[in-house]
């Protein structure tokens, strides 16, 4: 499904020669991103600062979920969508890196497994705000001439290989294989631009997303590559090609996903059931 672009309107362009038109933005288009801009601030801050009361924070993070649904109730399945792929997903893989692989641990678990109550839903509001983030700066990207596209390839091209490899220069050798199947599977499904700006601003929101909450004691890693930031090099990669997966699962390959997240549900019974899976 091909992304949906901004209403706009048509207005007669000043100076310029008769019947020639411009393309002027849909003012409420800009006006909704402020407020779901402002409101997401609202929510993240929120959810730091009540980070020992799990439950409210966990209707928090709902009621954000629905007020995005709701800014975006034009196309609020493809926005729903998104949020159980990314909700699903990333509870399923919080559990592996938590309780299988002892990546990081939480400060306030509700569950056994370590997990605090809110997971999957700070994944589902998350991914989805950066998605639609990355969509407005998308409608930018249109308007800018071919030579500066091709400088900020260029540039963004080099950044990102030499980001790649200090990762892997440090990146656990343990990690490193699944690491390498997940660039995989992202660097596949990467295909227009719009996935390049998911991937940054996923990569730069996530982290410092994670920064704020290691710094108000949500959780550690247990093996950072930064001790005094606490965090991880590999991390704005895995953020950003998370929100790549997730766009493209919702968007692209939604029947797929369907079979994808049933498989995942029937592994994530499987070992609660048998686990010394």
């Amino acid at each position: 499904m091909p992304a949906p672009k901004p209403v706009f309107i048509r207005a007669a362009q000043p100076g310029g020669p008769a019947g020639t038109r411009a393309l002027i933005p849909d003012r409420p288009f800009f006006l909704r991103a402020a407020a779901l801009a402002v409101f997401s601030g609202f929510v993240i801050a929120t959810v730091l600062y009540l980070s020992q009361f799990q439950w409210l924070c966990a209707l928090v993070l709902l009621a954000g979920c629905a007020a995005v649904i709701f800014w975006e109730r034009r196309r609020w399945w493809s926005v729903l969508k998104m949020m159980l792929v990314a909700g699903v997903l990333g509870a399923v893989g919080e559990w592996l890196c938590v309780r299988k692989f002892n990546l990081w641990q939480y400060h306030f678990p509700v569950f056994k497994d370590g997990l605090p109550v809110w997971i999957g839903l700070v994944w589902s509001y998350l991914y989805a705000l950066f998605i639609l983030i990355a969509e407005i700066f998308e409608d930018g990207w249109r308007r800018l001439g071919d030579p500066i596209k091709n400088f900020l390839a260029i540039g963004f091209g080099v950044v990102f290989f030499l980001f790649l490899r200090e990762v892997f220069l440090h990146i656990d050798r343990n990690i490193s294989y699944y690491y390498i199947l997940f660039l995989a599977i992202g660097l596949s499904i990467w295909r227009a631009p719009a996935d390049t700006l998911t991937l940054i601003v996923a990569g730069i929101g996530g982290t410092v997303g994670e920064y704020m909450s290691i710094r108000h004691g949500l959780w550690h890693y247990t093996n950072p590559v930064f001790p005094a930031s606490g965090m991880p090099i590999s991390l704005p990669l895995a953020w950003g090609l998370a929100a790549v997966f997730v766009r493209n699962a919702a968007m692209r390959f939604w029947h797929s996903t369907l079979w994808l997240l049933a498989g995942t549900g029937l592994l994530a019974g499987a070992i609660r059931v048998f686990p010394e899976l």
